[in-house]
């Protein structure tokens, strides 16, 4: 969302919200899968990482996403 549409407040909170709920979606999955499902932990999170990559590749045709807006790099520095 953050590189398809142009810089604005409203395409910030639309991104930061689509990224939480999609957090919360994969923690829901891990967590089903760990407390309903009885899944060993560490198998649950690696299998969902790996089911996750493939789903990248498949959205991105394994291309990288390039040409962040500022205001997404900014998120990322750490001091």
């Amino acid at each position: 969302m953050a590189v398809s549409y142009p810089s604005s407040l409203l395409t910030v909170i639309a991104t930061l919200t689509a990224g939480v709920g999609a957090a919360a979606l994969i923690g829901l999955c891990n967590g089903v899968l760990i407390a309903g499902l009885r899944v060993s932990p560490i198998l649950a999170t690696l299998g969902m990482m790996t089911l996750l990559k493939g789903i990248n590749i498949l959205i991105t045709c394994g291309s990288a996403i390039a040409n962040y807006p500022e205001w997404v790099l900014w998120l990322n520095r750490a001091q």
